[in-house]
């Protein structure tokens, strides 16, 4: 019934992404639902509550339900274990669980008051015409690179381009060097020729 397939091989875009806000109401109809189910008297309106969940969470989610959002693999064997024995509202938490996990880990932390700072900063230069500091010329596309950066900001080229490695005795040397400083042995033409080509030469 387990599937050997890794649960990474699903991609999260297969399954319903849910607002936590959403998620949150499935999971209190769910308690709400369960506590129903416990007294003779209300367990018609928990059963009633389970399978509206139930038929929700197919709508929105459909293969989701049965397979645990890619926990479980697609068997036959499964679904009609689901449908003979019943098992539909007991695999309906097991499933909440699941998706509430997904949900609340797909969250990103909302930006630190550092970042909204900076941003307000960043806001604030702008509107008086303060540019970052430029420190040399893109060797591909020639325009400014700003201070610091790894890759240009205008056609994404790095700034610093990998060394070249010889061969022959393993030293490393400029990216578009031609001759190994340390033994003298001839370097790759087409390591070169790739330098002088990022180079813009």
């Amino acid at each position: 019934m387990i599937s050997s397939t890794p649960v990474t091989a699903d991609t999260p875009k297969r399954w319903h992404r849910y607002q936590r806000s959403t998620m949150a109401v499935l999971l209190v109809i769910g308690i709400v639902s369960l506590a129903l189910l416990g007294s003779d008297a209300t367990v018609s309106y928990g059963v009633l509550l389970n399978w509206g969940e139930l038929i929700l969470v197919l709508a929105i989610d459909g293969k989701g339900v049965p397979r645990l959002r890619g926990r479980i693999g697609w068997h036959p064997i499964l679904v009609a274990l689901l449908f003979i024995f019943f098992w539909w509202f007991l695999w309906l938490y097991f499933y909440l669980v699941v998706a509430a996990v997904d949900t609340w880990k797909r969250r990103q932390p909302r930006p630190t008051r550092a970042f909204d700072h900076e941003r307000e900063i960043a806001k604030l230069e702008g509107e008086l015409g303060i540019l970052p500091l430029a420190e040399g010329t893109c060797a591909n596309c020639h325009r400014p690179l700003q201070a610091g950066a790894e890759f240009c900001a205008y056609c994404g080229t790095p700034v610093a381009l990998p060394l070249q490695v010889c061969s022959a005795c393993g030293a490393r040397t400029f990216p578009d060097a031609e001759w190994c400083p340390k033994c003298g042995a001839a370097l790759q033409a087409h390591g070169a020729e790739q330098a002088r080509v990022e180079r813009g030469s």
